[in-house]
């Protein structure tokens, strides 16, 4: 698994141009370990383990990721945090292999431009809080949402969603909080 997750995130570096952000972070890096992936001066930013090594939280924001999100993530089923917050140079589709992540408990990809949310979003048992303002995103609120059990954040505030927002949207028991201003 440590092995697997290593080239997950080799292929994001590569996928990101990881050559051009502006904290490397020892990506890549031979003499460091995955968890050793981040970055002291930056507080806990880049990677951070759970107590077993395993990665735990992908901390990345405004560091000019530019490019798409590589398939290969989907080997971290370990992650519980994904923050690309403020990469405006991350663009394309979240893959749908994002329903794979089961114990992901947040999402932040604001400021990216990300056009599509894939159905299996909606379908992560884990997920917390979803932030997906400013980034482009079409279409409208399916009603898989109602599936986000543990939901309790939804940030979807300037994107082209259009339509209404679906009944289902009341099985969130633990939605505490929704922003969806300044949409289509």
């Amino acid at each position: 698994r440590y092995v697997l997750e290593r080239y997950s995130l080799a292929a994001l570096f590569l996928a990101t141009n990881g050559s051009e952000w502006k904290r490397e972070l020892s990506f890549m890096s031979p003499r460091h370990r995955t968890c050793d992936w981040a970055s002291s001066i930056f507080g806990s930013e880049g990677v951070n383990c759970n107590e077993d090594g395993f990665a735990s939280s992908l901390l990345m924001p405004s560091n000019n990721l530019d490019g798409t999100i590589p398939l290969e993530l989907y080997h971290m089923e370990h992650i519980e945090l994904i923050d690309l917050n403020f990469n405006p140079l991350l663009r394309g589709s979240i893959p749908s292999y994002i329903g794979l992540l089961s114990k992901l408990t947040r999402l932040d990809i604001g400021g990216c431009q990300f056009t599509q949310l894939p159905m299996e979003l909606w379908e992560l048992p884990a997920l917390e809080t979803f932030i997906a303002r400013d980034t482009n995103v079409i279409g409208t609120l399916p009603t898989e949402i109602g599936n986000c059990k543990q939901l309790s954040s939804l940030q979807l505030e300037r994107n082209q969603i259009a339509g209404s927002i679906p009944s289902e949207i009341g099985r969130c028991s633990m939605l505490r909080s929704i922003d969806l201003a300044d949409n289509s």
